[in-house]
């Protein structure tokens, strides 16, 4: 996958999931304001109705204390209750439901009620219209028993729940308050009051409550669903309204609610993800641009400048990173080049002028063939010996090798050098074995060998000693000779030859060549492998002429 998809990809899931969890906890808020708004309002409607309420039943009250307290209703209460009794006094009745009726219709009465009744329990009923039939009023008290439903109640009163006027032909629904006359043998007061002036809602579920919890009005819809959300008790009536809703409904409507809002971020998620693109497009474009460029070098434009610029810092930051790598591996391509033709230099000057080896190993085999049959072994291990030093010399295959093959090879040089010296030449090896493995030019010992025996031997007796050992902080390798040392004037030509290899080779300049002194090109094929770590050192002491070759451990 490309890195602008996965960068389109992560930035787009991330943004998609932070919506989804903001849009959560934002939708779960707003159902629970939704909820809490829609109960307040239930809420509202319960205060409504139970205030209506309220007022009719303190209307009622109020309507029956507004008769009792009237002197001529009472006194037609008394007689009318003694009626059947005193057959003597048929004038004292009539006046008593004249009294009665004069004020059961009073315009207060008749304004707010439905309909006003004073009976007793022998049959006589008043209302504002007259004297009702007494069979009828009989009928009437045996069906309802007013006297078993009041005699339990606090002040003998009770109101009945919604039912059809009982005492005309109106069939009004109607809610009443019926009021034991205490005192008066039986008398009842029935004030009705039309329900369809409490102007209750019908698009909500409600039921009202009395005192004793007995319902009153109710108006609820499918019933199996609903519950109880809010209600509102009155504490002067005790009257108790509470509305019903489905709370599935409820939620459901918030949830429709939101819709709009699922939209809104459904639109939202749309725009971040053209946003995501838009900005994928714009912080991969120079990457894109960059890695152009970089396929596009190679060897042949290597020292190119490589030059990129953007807007971003990161990124052109990137773009001059890879400049300076891009120097960085040149001067290393650089660097081994010189080294090998450093390599090809040494075994060219090993080969004396490039002669063929394998016609030389052709006439050293002649020589020992010869020395064999005149039985005369040293020619045979001077054959030998010096066709180990042609077959490790011209192999060219690595330009570094181990100390223990080159202490080997250095041997069989110092070998032929005493066959030719004889007792004036002597040699010895202190090589430490954790130093064998150690890696190093390849024919670089040979070389600080032959410079030490070039340049100190004087035709006297010589000694030369190979030392090598470990220190704590690297390695040294030293080659030590008795003889006359190095001439100050050349000593100090060799080590200025060596700070000018060094210089040029640091500075990579064009100008710099391979070969000539052969000490020198033995120290840059060192500086090639070490850098740094090496500390190169040529001198005379008091013995003769020492040269060493100090490697520092490398820090890790």
């Amino acid at each position: 996958m490309k890195y602008s998809r996965k960068v389109f990809f992560l930035f787009a899931a991330m943004g998609i999931i932070i919506a989804v969890i903001s849009f959560s906890f934002y939708y779960n808020h707003k159902i629970q304001v939704y909820e809490k708004e829609e109960q307040a309002v239930l809420k509202k409607q319960a205060e409504q109705i139970g205030n209506k309420m309220n007022t009719a039943v303190e209307q009622m009250e109020f309507a029956i204390s507004f008769i009792l307290s009237d002197i001529d209703v009472l006194n037609g209460m008394k007689i009318l209750v003694s009626e059947n009794k005193r057959p003597e006094v048929k004038y004292d009745v009539a006046e008593a439901i004249r009294s009665i009726r004069i004020n059961l219709g009073a315009w207060y009465l008749n304004r707010n009620f439905s309909n006003v009744i004073v009976f007793n329990k022998d049959g006589t009923a008043i209302t504002k219209s007259g004297k009702l039939n007494e069979e009828f009023v009989k009928s009437e008290l045996k069906e309802q028993n007013y006297q078993e439903m009041t005699e339990h109640k606090k002040q003998g009163r009770i109101i009945r729940s919604v039912h059809p006027s009982n005492w005309d032909d109106s069939n009004k629904h109607v809610i009443s308050m019926v009021q034991e006359v205490k005192g008066y043998q039986g008398t009842y007061i029935e004030v009705e009051y039309d329900i369809t002036k409490l102007e209750l809602p019908d698009d909500i579920s409600y039921i009202i409550h009395d005192s004793q919890g007995n319902p009153l009005i109710d108006n609820i819809q499918n019933s199996n669903d609903q519950e109880i959300i809010n209600s509102f008790s009155s504490s002067l009536t005790g009257i108790k309204a509470s509305v019903l809703a489905d709370g599935k409904i409820l939620k459901s409507k918030a949830r429709m609610a939101s819709y709009p809002d699922v939209i809104i971020i459904l639109v939202f998620i749309i725009v971040i993800l053209i946003f995501v693109q838009l900005s994928t497009r714009y912080l991969t474009k120079p990457i894109i641009e960059i890695s152009d460029l970089i396929e596009k070098k190679d060897i042949e434009n290597l020292r190119d400048p490589f030059v990129f610029h953007s807007n971003i810092k990161e990124v052109e930051s990137l773009g001059k990173s890879f400049d300076h790598l891009l120097k960085r591996l040149d001067h290393s391509l650089e660097l081994e080049n010189r080294a090998v033709k450093l390599q090809m230099q040494a075994q060219f000057d090993a080969l004396q002028a490039g002669v063929n080896p394998h016609f030389i190993f052709n006439v050293l085999n002649i020589i020992a063939n010869r020395g064999m049959k005149a039985n005369d072994d040293m020619i045979c291990r001077i054959c030998s010996k010096l066709g180990a030093i042609l077959r490790y010399s011209t192999n060219t295959r690595e330009r570094e090798a181990p100390v223990s093959e080159e202490i080997q090879y250095l041997k069989n040089y110092f070998f032929l050098i005493r066959e030719r010296f004889k007792e004036d030449f002597t040699y010895e090896f202190m090589i430490d074995k954790d130093m064998e493995n150690m890696m190093i030019p390849k024919l670089g010992l040979q070389q600080l060998a032959e410079n030490s025996i070039k340049h100190g031997f004087g035709g006297s007796k010589m000694n030369v000693v190979v030392r090598g050992e470990k220190l704590t902080d690297g390695w040294l390798l030293a080659i030590q000779d008795d003889g006359c040392g190095f001439q100050e004037e050349k000593l100090k030509n060799v080590r200025m030859k060596i700070e000018e290899a060094r210089n040029e080779l640091l500075c990579s300049q064009p100008g710099f060549e391979i070969g000539g002194m052969g000490i020198v090109n033995t120290y840059l094929r060192f500086f090639l492998i070490y850098g740094e770590r090496l500390s190169f050192n040529i001198e005379n002491n008091d013995i003769g002429a020492l040269v060493t070759v100090k490697i520092c451990q490398e820090d890790k």
